[in-house]
């Protein structure tokens, strides 16, 4: 990781996929979402959706501390650790 990718990783999600694709914003967060079983989220990459996408991830970025309030406020256990 360089300097300036580093810089912005501060500011905002990214995706570096095995074949080296980069990905940022909403386009990085329906690639993992589309991964971890969320297929349908790959309609959202039609070009008016993706705008629409990019829109809402830059407003929930620029709000994390509000947002973190009320999102992933419980503690999860893994599977795994339930023995």
């Amino acid at each position: 990781m360089n300097d300036a990718l580093y810089e912005e990783c501060k500011k905002s999600i990214y995706v570096v996929t095995r074949e080296g694709k980069t990905m940022n914003r909403g386009r990085a967060v329906i690639h993992i979402f589309s991964a971890i079983g969320y297929g349908w989220t790959k309609l959202a990459l039609i070009p008016p959706f993706i705008f629409f996408v990019d829109i809402g991830y830059i407003f929930v970025a620029r709000n994390r501390s509000f947002f973190s309030k009320f999102l992933f406020t419980k503690e999860r256990k893994l599977d795994d650790e339930s023995s």
